[in-house]
């Protein structure tokens, strides 16, 4: 069992999920270098209890997979807020080190 989540970890889970092919279990060596050790059950427990995007989620209750899905979908925002800016520039950041698994 992992134990508690940072928001890195949080970023990173929801960037290669969907921002990439890569499957659970793919995740772990990658993961487990950047932040210590989980399971691939581990991360997509997180993903499927805690991150997975809302549908009609309100402009202020919009976690790190809303802000990563908005952005996949629709593009860079006019004026993103501290958080969106700060989410998306990790979530392309990540992206960038897999340029033959992206998806977008």
């Amino acid at each position: 069992m992992h134990g508690d989540w940072g928001i890195e970890e949080d970023i990173y889970l929801a960037t290669l999920r969907l921002g990439t092919d890569i499957l659970w279990h793919e995740m772990v060596r990658d993961f487990d270098r950047r932040f210590g050790y989980a399971t691939a059950k581990d991360m997509e427990s997180r993903y499927n209890k805690n991150l997975k995007p809302g549908k009609n989620v309100h402009l202020d209750q919009k976690g790190v997979s809303d802000v990563i899905d908005d952005y996949r979908h629709y593009g860079p925002k006019p004026s993103p807020s501290p958080f969106e800016a700060e989410v998306i520039a990790k979530a392309l950041s990540i992206l960038a080190e897999y340029p033959n698994r992206r998806l977008w």
